[in-house]
């Protein structure tokens, strides 16, 4: 699981560190939004009126939207020499 609160930054970018395995960080990719065939964003939103109660309020609904996180080969290629000189300074 990823902490948000004590993000990381390596070669510009934000790394968020793992809840169990402090040296362990992960890298989310910068959203793109999947579109249909008419160039519109992939959303469905099922609305519930009746039936469920949630906070005294009736109804509710799930809001599903389609995207894909996707990394640039140049970033990784980046953010891979920046960890090897970190690397580097750190074994001498």
């Amino acid at each position: 699981m990823l902490t948000i609160d004590k993000p990381i930054q390596i070669a510009g970018k934000t790394f968020y560190r793992d809840t169990e395995i402090p040296h362990k960080v992960y890298f989310v990719g910068e959203p793109m939004y999947r579109c249909n065939k008419y160039g519109h964003p992939k959303v469905s939103l099922l609305k519930y009126r009746w039936g469920l109660e949630f906070e005294g309020a009736r109804g509710g609904g799930l809001l599903l939207f389609d995207f894909l996180l996707s990394v640039d080969e140049k970033v990784l290629n980046s953010i891979h020499r920046h960890l090897n000189r970190l690397n580097a300074d750190l074994c001498g």
